[in-house]
């Protein structure tokens, strides 16, 4: 945690330091050169760095299958081991026949995700919509006069397990993350 709180204070603090008509950000935690997070550490983990980016100023960048908290290919025969080198791209799950991009019968070029929870996508969707509607979440700083600009996140974490992320703004509700990265419930 203190890794992240380190991290995400050195962007806040140096040459992307939130300022009037200055450089916006651009959280991305995942993408097609990584491994999945739900399958390198867990799908908590999954989720508690999506809904973390949700919390930080800036834009955060939800790789595909990240809001399921997807996990590699499942191939358990090692029936696609010409495809290894691909098997943190699993296809996206459908479960709706209106929105699935082929014929029911076409067989993917991938196997499915080992990993996936539509609980997960619930509280990113939550998290989204509370993102849209809080300008303590969608603004990257507060301008009070010209070339008096503040930072509206402040993050602290604990040795281990962690991370407090608290978001500003004036006259409007100040919102605070907690996430526990532990392995202990606390």
């Amino acid at each position: 945690t203190q890794f992240i709180e380190h991290t995400v204070l050195n962007v806040l603090n140096g040459k992307l330091k939130p300022r009037e008509n200055g450089p916006w950000i651009h959280w991305s935690l995942n993408g097609i050169e990584k491994r999945r997070m739900a399958t390198s550490m867990s799908q908590n983990a999954s989720l508690a760095g999506v809904l973390i980016s949700l919390m930080l100023p800036g834009t955060p960048s939800i790789f595909y299958g990240d809001e399921l908290s997807m996990g590699n290919v499942h191939d358990p025969l090692n029936d696609h081991s010409e495809t290894k080198h691909l098997h943190h791209l699993p296809t996206m799950p459908f479960t709706d026949q209106r929105t699935k991009f082929t014929a029911s019968q076409t067989i993917p070029w991938l196997p499915k995700s080992a990993t996936i929870s539509n609980e997960h996508l619930e509280y990113i969707i939550e998290a989204c919509a509370l993102r849209k509607n809080s300008p303590p979440l969608f603004m990257n700083s507060i301008v009070k006069e010209i070339n008096e600009v503040h930072g509206n996140t402040h993050i602290r974490a604990n040795k281990d397990d962690l991370l407090i992320i608290e978001r500003t703004y004036p006259r409007r509700n100040t919102i605070v993350s907690v996430t526990n990265l532990g392995s202990e419930n606390l």
